[in-house]
């Protein structure tokens, strides 16, 4: 790898992961401040699983880019079972043992889900279009 790509990737990982990392904190104080968690788990844990896997993903997804470009997008899918399945194993399971959840706690769920979901796709996204870019 040339040391212009290297950098490149270096500040690329690097400035999304910070943006994640951000944007995890920033809508983790956010929801614990203005909505009442009833859940038996902590809004900072589900927003520090999602930010960290996404950092994981990304990073991954970077570096399996720059050796394998064509593979990048069954990294990605790897990834995002890896992380349903882990969220599953975590999370889900808590929430069997409750009777009732309101349909604000799954929303409250799924929030960070998508947010971050849709931050991960837009990642990989500009990859694949920089690769049909430069054929």
């Amino acid at each position: 790898m040339k040391m212009m790509q290297k950098s490149s990737l270096i500040k690329r990982v690097l400035i999304f992961n910070s943006i994640i990392l951000g944007i995890a904190v920033l809508m983790a104080i956010l929801q614990s401040v203005f909505f009442n968690w009833s859940l038996p788990f902590s809004v900072f844990s589900l927003y520090a699983f999602f930010g960290i896997s996404s950092v994981v993903i990304v990073t991954g997804i970077e570096l399996l880019f720059s050796v394998m470009p064509n593979n990048a997008g069954y990294g990605f899918l790897v990834g995002m079972f890896v992380k349903m399945g882990l969220f599953m194993m975590i999370f889900y399971s808590k929430m069997l043992d409750l009777k009732t959840i309101l349909l604000l706690d799954k929303m409250f769920i799924l929030i960070p889900l998508f947010v971050f979901l849709f931050l991960e796709t837009l990642v990989v996204s500009n990859l694949l279009m920089q690769k049909t870019d430069k054929q």
